[in-house]
Order: C-alpha cells, then structure tokens, then sequence
C-alpha cells in the first residue's frame, strides 16, 4: 500500500502476521473517524454533519474522477495512439464529467447555509492541501514514492508478499 512505497510514513505498513491486515494503518484511521465523527457530530449535530461530509465528499470524488477521465484521455492520445477508441477514450469520459459537473453544480448552487455550505470549501481545502503535498514533494526531490508505488501496485500481490512478511516481523 501506500505506507509500503514510501508514500505515507513506514510505520503504517506493519502487517498482522495473522490476518494479514495494516494494523497501525486501521487504528490510525479508526482514532481519525471517531475523533472528526463524533467531533462534529457533538459540533454541528449527527444529521448536519451527514449531510455536510456527504456533501464534501461527493465534491472531492467528482474531482478525482474527472481528473481520471481527463487523464485517460491525454494517456490514450499521446502514449497509445495505435489503440485511441473514441467512444472509450473521449466520448465516455466527457459525458461522465459533465454528470459530474451537473452534481456539483446542484450540489452548490444555491448554496446552502452553514454548516452544509461549508462542505465546497472544505472539498477545495482537501484539493488544495493534496496539491501542496505534491508541490513539496516534488521541490524537494523526494517523488521516489511515487516511483516505488508504480512498482508495488505494477508487481502484484506475488512480489509484495516477502516485503509484507519482514515488515511484520520487524515491527
């Protein structure tokens, strides 16, 4: 995962010898659900805060898959023109960004009052704080990461399984 290639810090990837499973990994992400869940569920109240992370949530997903569909298309039109399909690799992904768009168009306008109106800003805070980790990383040399994860997500299970194995007995 990404702990394994360097992405998110190391001692994340600690793997139960048992199960199999990233230990730290999921104690860390249950200590950050019920810190934020239970947070702004006191805050705002259990139904607001539904709403508004819902909200927040669907608007960062609509990013994210637009952004693929944008980058299957600039993939397909410059690294495999021989295989380019139209429908598949234009058509589809256009039409499916502007149902994205149309969402977060209804999702927004008009915008909701507070708490829900602050689920956009809170979307663009997560894109902003992505961008600036990017940035960063990028300024400073270190996107070895992202080098590694290719290889750890190009090998297959086959070649992570030894490195999952001494990760969890050295941790």
């Amino acid at each position: 995962g990404m702990a394994r290639s360097g992405s998110l810090p190391r001692s994340l990837a600690r793997v139960h010898p048992r199960y199999k499973t990233p230990v730290n990994a999921i104690l860390l992400m249950a200590c950050l659900t019920l810190t934020i869940g239970l947070g702004l569920g006191f805050l705002i109240g259990p139904d607001q805060e539904l709403y508004m992370m819902g909200i927040a949530i669907t608007l960062s997903l609509a990013a994210v898959y637009s952004l693929g569909n944008l980058g299957v298309f600039i993939h397909y039109w410059s690294m495999r023109r021989s295989e380019f399909n139209p429908w598949l690799h234009a058509i589809f992904p256009l039409l499916s960004t502007l149902a994205l768009g149309y969402v977060c168009f209804k999702s927004m306008i008009p915008l909701p009052p507070l708490p829900l109106g602050a689920a956009p800003w809170i979307a663009l805070a997560m894109l902003a704080s992505g961008l600036v980790v990017v940035y960063i990383i990028s300024r400073t040399g270190k996107e070895g990461w992202l080098h590694r994860a290719t290889a750890v997500y190009a090998g297959g299970a086959a070649d992570t399984t030894a490195r999952d194995t001494s990760l969890a007995n050295s941790a």
